[in-house]
């Protein structure tokens, strides 16, 4: 076996799932915006949180303070709570004047839109706190998918954004409701708010 029909078996197996440390190892999960770029606005239906019952588009309305954006892939709903239960946490930390965070739904399994309400208000309702707002879009082919450059691969569980004044601060993919990944959401979120205050 020569050393290209070598390379491009062992990458069929990774692709298959077949050795999955490997694929851990080579593939790159890349989803969201950089940090300096732009967020964009949209118009999410709100299910939970201040703007509930209405499709708000969080840039417009709280764009220049700090924010997170966690946009739900192929993510455990107990993963989701416990991303929301760490944002309640740092919005009553910080005062909801000065941080905002939204959970959006773009319905990466294609269920009919009755069907992703429904399980988005089930979901909200075990949430923590009344600040998080629990938000989905319509339409899977929504533009502010590939705005966000939301990857939509099922490897892809989540993809958590924080941003003000507009400007990404840091993107996270895959993140983990664990110490590593609190800590991580936390220290983003601190430079967020204290990048707010400077232009205060």
């Amino acid at each position: 076996m020569n050393n290209y029909f070598r390379a491009g078996f062992v990458m069929g197996l990774v692709n298959l799932g077949l050795i999955p440390g490997l694929a851990a190892k080579t593939l790159t999960l890349k989803s969201g915006p950089k940090p300096g770029n732009p967020v964009f606005a949209f118009e999410p239906w709100h299910v939970s949180g201040p703007d509930k019952g209405t499709k708000t588009c969080p840039i417009c309305k709280y764009g220049k303070i700090a924010a997170v954006q966690v946009w739900m892939n192929h993510d455990s709903s107990a993963n989701i709570l416990g991303l929301a239960q760490v944002l309640e946490s740092e919005i009553t930390k910080h005062g909801a004047t000065k941080l905002k965070a939204f959970v959006v739904d773009y319905n990466a399994t294609h269920k009919a839109t009755a069907v992703v309400s429904r399980n988005l208000k089930e979901l909200a309702a075990q949430a923590t706190g009344p600040n998080v707002a629990f938000t989905y879009l319509s339409n899977f082919n929504d533009p502010a998918v590939e705005a966000y450059e939301i990857n939509t691969k099922a490897a892809i569980k989540n993809t958590v954004i924080v941003y003000v004044n507009r400007k990404a601060v840091a993107t996270f993919v895959n993140l983990q409701a664990d110490n590593t990944g609190k800590s991580r959401l936390v220290t983003a979120i601190n430079k967020a708010v204290a990048g707010f205050r400077r232009v205060e």
